[in-house]
C-alpha cells in the first residue's frame, strides 16, 4: 500500500484566545476554525482535505514536495491574514506513512499515532517534518534543519524531526560569504563543492583554528548546515592556497586560515559593508521622497527589512524553479505570488494607516528596483546565499532535458500581454521582456490570433477617446496606455494620438490576410508571429460556450457573497465575449491535436485575465504570467544561468518581479484638483476617491464643492489661479499629515523603549535588594 503525507494544521494557544473572547464573542471559536479550514483548503490541493479535529484541520498528499510547498504557502497566507489580525499563531506537522480505510470513510495508519507523540512540546509559528518527508521531498526547495529525535515510549526506535527555515533560507549567516562564493562565475557543480569549504571558511574566521574535526560537525549541525563526512573535511582542509597546517606539541593536527587569505576576506567584507551602506541610502531616499517625510525612515531597520524580504522573495523563485521540476504541476493558479510578500516590510509599521503604509512600501520598492538596475552585489549575494541548498542538491544531468521540453511547447498570447510586451509602463512588461529575451534564444516564438490583434487595437483607441473626453475613468482605472502617456507626455510631442499610434502594430492597416505580412513584421520585434489558421463562430455557439466558460468562471467561489463579486467584476460586453470564445475554443482544438507530456499541456495560452485562469479545470493550457515564469524558472537554474550570470540575474529577475507592483505614474495633487474642477462628480464617486489614497484623507470634500461652485463664473485664467492654490494646499496638508504620523509613530518606539528600559531596570534592582539581604544573612 502506498505511503501518504498527513499534515496536521493545529492552533496554537486556541483555549487561552477563545476563553478571553468567549463573552464578548460567543461565535469566536466557529468564525476562527471556520477561517483556518478555509484559508488552509486555498493553500492546498483540491480533495486533499481530510477532517477538521478540535482546533487543528488535516490535510493527506501524495508527494512530499506538494506536502512541503502548500505548507509553507499556508504559513505565509496565516500570518498575513490571520496573525495579523491578531489570531494566534499555527503550527503544522508533516508525518509520512501508510493509511487503511476503516468503516464510515474513517483513516487509521500508525502514521496519526506518531503524530500525537511528535507534535508534543513542538514550538508555535514553524513547520515540523519526520526524516521520511525531508528524504522523499525535494530537497532543493527550502532549507531543512535538524530539530531533535523523539523517542518513543517502550520502542527502541526514534523518529528525527526537522523544521523549514522557509523564512530565512540562507546559506551562510554572513551574506558576504555568499558574494565572495560568486565573484568568479563557476560550473554548479564547483559552486558545490566550494559552498562546503566556506563553511570551514567560516567556521575558522570564528574559531580562528580547528583541532579537531568533531567540532566542525557540532557547529555544522547547531548551524542548521549539511553535514559533511569526516573524508570530506579532511579532504577540503588539504586545498594549500586557503588553509595551514600546524602540529601542536600534543601531537593534533591544528589547521589554520592563511593569513593573506584572511586578509583578503576582511577587505571585501569592507567592500561589501560600504556597498550594503550605499544601497540602504538609496532606498531610505525613495522612502522619504514616497512618504514626504524624513521621520518616515526613524526608529526602523531599514536593513533587517531589506533582509527578510530579500530572502522571501528569493526563497519563494528557489520554489518556483524546483517545484514544478518535481511535481509537473504549477502551484496555485490564483495567488498573487510576490505582492504577498508586502506583509514582511508592513509587519514593521504598525499604528500608521493604509495609505501612508502603502506610500512606504511603494518607496522601499522603488529603491530596491533601482538597486537592482545597477546590479547591486547585496542584491545577489542574498540570492546566491539563498540558492546554496540548492546547487548542493542540485541533480546536474537533468539540464538538456528541461530545454528540449521547453523547446516543443506552443505558447499563445492574450491581448493584455501583448500589451505587456508593446507598452514600458505595463507591470508586466520587465518581467515579459525578461522570457521573451530567452525564448528568442532557442528559437521560440509566441502565436497571436488576428482577432486578439483587433482587441489590442480597440483598446488603444479606447484610451485615446476617453483622454478626450478627459473621462475621470482613465485617473481611477490608470491603464497601461494612459500611465505611459502621462508619465512621459514629450515623448509623444504631448498628443495622446501619437502615443497611441507608438504602440500600435497595425499603424492604421486593417487586420486582413494582405496585411498581415507588414502586421508581422512589426509584431516580430516582440517575438510574436501571427497564427493565421483558426475557426470563426457563429453568434449561437458563441452563446452557447460562453455559459460554459461563465460557469467555470464562477464555479467554485465559496459562498454567494464571493460569487456576486467576481461576477461583478466580469466583462459582459458582446466584443469581450466573442473575443474570448473564440480566443479559448481555438487554442483548445490546438491542446487537443497537441496533447500533454510529462510536464502537463504542450499548449499554453498567457494571460493575465483572472477570470479566464479560473476556466483552467477544463482549459489546462491556460496559465498567468507568474505560472509561465513557474515552468520556465527550472530550464534556467538546471542551464546554470544563475551561476553563469552571478551578478545580473539576481537582479534582473527581482527588477523584473517588482515591476509588476510599481505603478509608473501616479496623480500629482494639481492632476487630481484639475480633474475634479474639470468633472465635480468625481466627488461622489467612492472609488474615484480611493484611487487616490494618498490625498483621500487631506479631501474636505463638502469644501471642495463649495469652491468648485463657486469657481464656475470666474474666467479661464482666474479659475486656473483657484486649482493651483487648491493644489498647492491640498500637497502642504497631505506632506504635514504624512511627517505628523510618522513622528508618532517614532515617538510611540521610543515611549515602548523606556518603558522596558524601566522595567528592566526595576528588575535589576530588585535583583540587587536580594542578593544584600542574602549576604547579610
Amino acid at each position: 500500500m502506498d505511503k501518504k503525507n498527513v499534515i496536521k494544521i493545529d492552533l496554537c494557544n486556541s483555549k487561552v484566545f477563545f476563553r478571553e473572547r468567549q463573552e464578548d464573542e460567543p461565535d469566536i471559536r466557529v468564525r476562527v476554525l471556520t477561517f483556518l479550514q478555509t484559508t488552509s483548503k486555498y493553500c492546498f490541493p483540491e480533495n486533499s482535505y481530510y477532517r477538521s479535529e478540535g482546533d487543528a484541520v488535516y490535510f493527506i498528499v501524495d508527494k512530499s514536495t506538494v506536502a512541503i510547498r502548500s505548507s509553507i504557502e499556508f504559513m505565509k497566507s496565516w500570518f498575513y491574514n490571520g496573525v495579523k489580525n491578531n489570531l494566534p499563531e499555527c503550527r503544522i506537522l508533516i508525518h509520512r506513512g501508510t493509511i487503511r480505510k476503516a468503516p464510515e470513510n474513517e483513516l487509521t495508519g500508525e502514521v496519526f499515532e506518531d503524530i500525537s507523540v511528535i507534535e508534543s512540546n513542538l514550538e508555535e509559528g514553524k513547520i515540523f517534518l519526520s526524516e521520511e518527508v525531508r528524504r522523499t521531498s525535494d530537497a532543493t526547495i527550502t532549507k531543512y534543519v535538524y530539530y531533535k529525535n523523539i523517542k518513543f515510549k517502550d520502542l527502541k526506535e526514534s523518529i528525527r524531526v526537522h523544521y523549514l527555515a522557509f523564512d530565512d533560507p540562507r546559506t551562510f549567516e554572513d551574506d558576504s560569504l555568499a558574494h565572495l562564493l560568486f565573484i568568479v562565475p563557476r560550473e554548479a557543480q564547483e559552486v558545490r563543492n566550494n559552498i562546503f569549504k566556506f563553511f570551514i571558511i567560516e567556521y575558522l574566521m570564528e574559531h580562528h583554528k580547528l583541532i579537531q574535526i568533531d567540532n566542525i560537525g557540532r557547529w555544522l549541525k547547531n548551524k542548521g548546515y549539511p553535514s559533511l563526512p569526516k573524508k570530506e573535511i579532511i579532504a577540503l582542509l588539504s586545498d594549500d592556497n586557503i588553509f595551514s597546517k600546524k602540529i601542536t606539541e600534543d601531537q593534533f593536527e591544528c589547521y589554520f586560515l592563511r593569513q593573506d587569505i584572511i586578509d583578503a576576506f576582511n577587505n571585501e567584507k569592507l567592500i561589501f559593508d560600504q556597498r550594503t551602506k550605499d544601497d540602504l541610502q538609496i532606498i531610505s531616499e525613495e522612502i522619504i521622497k514616497s512618504t514626504q517625510a524624513p521621520a518616515s525612515i526613524h526608529s526602523i531597520d531599514i536593513h533587517n527589512i531589506l533582509r527578510e524580504y530579500l530572502c522571501g522573495i528569493f526563497s519563494e523563485i528557489r520554489m518556483m524553479a524546483n517545484y514544478f521540476r518535481d511535481t509537473f504541476r504549477f502551484y496555485n493558479p490564483n495567488v498573487d505570488i510576490f505582492k504577498k510578500y508586502n506583509y514582511i516590510i508592513e509587519r514593521h509599521l504598525d499604528n500608521l494607516d493604509d495609505s501612508l503604509v502603502k506610500a512606504w512600501v511603494d518607496g522601499f520598492i522603488n529603491g530596491l528596483k533601482k538597486l537592482a538596475g545597477k546590479e547591486s552585489i547585496v542584491i545577489s549575494a542574498i540570492f546566491h546565499n539563498i540558492l546554496g541548498g540548492y546547487y548542493l542538491n542540485k541533480h546536474v544531468s537533468s539540464s538538456p532535458y528541461q530545454e528540449k521540453f521547453l523547446k516543443e511547447r506552443i505558447i499563445y498570447i492574450d491581448t493584455n500581454v501583448l500589451y505587456s510586451l508593446r507598452c514600458i509602463s505595463s507591470n508586466y512588461n520587465e518581467l515579459v521582456q525578461y522570457f521573451t529575451k530567452r525564448l528568442e534564444s532557442i528559437g521560440l516564438r509566441y502565436k497571436i490570433y488576428p482577432f486578439t490583434i483587433n482587441e489590442f487595437e480597440e483598446s488603444l483607441k479606447w484610451v485615446e477617446n476617453e483622454y478626450k473626453r478627459n473621462s475621470r475613468v482613465l485617473m481611477k482605472n490608470r491603464p497601461w496606455l494612459y500611465q505611459e502617456f502621462m508619465s512621459k507626455p514629450y515623448k509623444y510631442a504631448n498628443d495622446m494620438a501619437s502615443c497611441r499610434e507608438y504602440h500600435s502594430v497595425t499603424k492604421g492597416l486593417e487586420i486582413k490576410e494582405d496585411n498581415f505580412d507588414n502586421i508581422g513584421n512589426e509584431l516580430l520585434k516582440n517575438n510574436v508571429v501571427i497564427e493565421r489558421q483558426f475557426n470563426k463562430f457563429g453568434k449561437d455557439q458563441i452563446t452557447d460556450i460562453w455559459e460554459r466558460l461563465r460557469h467555470l468562471m464562477l464555479s467554485k467561489v465559496g459562498t454567494m457573497e464571493k460569487y456576486w463579486e467576481i461576477s461583478d467584476k466580469i466583462d459582459y460586453r458582446d466584443t469581450i465575449i466573442e473575443h474570448d470564445v473564440n480566443l479559448m475554443e481555438n487554442i483548445s482544438i490546438v491542446y487537443q491535436r497537441a496533447g500533454d507530456d510529462a510536464f502537463g499541456p504542450k499548449v499554453f495560452l498567457i494571460t493575465t485575465d483572472n477570470k479566464l485562469v479560473r476556466c483552467r479545470e477544463k482549459y489546462p493550457f491556460v496559465i498567468t504570467i507568474d505560472q509561465f515564469m513557474e515552468f520556465i524558472l527550472p530550464y534556467l537554474f538546471l542551464a546554470d544561468i544563475p551561476t553563469h550570470e552571478f551578478n545580473k540575474f539576481p537582479n534582473q529577475i527581482l527588477s523584473a518581479q517588482l515591476g509588476v507592483h510599481i505603478t509608473r505614474w501616479k496623480p500629482s495633487g494639481k492632476d487630481l484638483v484639475s480633474m475634479i474642477f474639470s468633472d465635480p462628480e468625481c466627488l461622489n464617486d467612492e472609488k474615484f476617491i480611493e484611487s487616490v489614497p494618498q490625498y483621500s484623507k487631506n479631501l474636505n470634500i463638502d469644501k471642495l464643492k463649495r469652491i468648485v461652485e463657486g469657481s464656475k463664473s470666474l474666467a479661464n485664467n482666474e479659475r486656473e489661479n483657484v486649482i493651483n492654490s487648491v493644489s498647492e494646499l491640498l500637497e502642504k496638508d497631505t506632506k504635514e499629515y504624512s511627517a505628523r504620523s510618522f513622528l508618532e509613530k517614532e515617538n510611540m518606539e521610543l515611549t515602548k523603549r523606556v518603558k522596558e528600559l524601566e522595567l528592566k531596570y526595576e528588575t535589576q534592582k530588585a535583583k540587587m535588594k536580594y542578593y544584600k539581604r542574602t549576604r547579610k544573612k
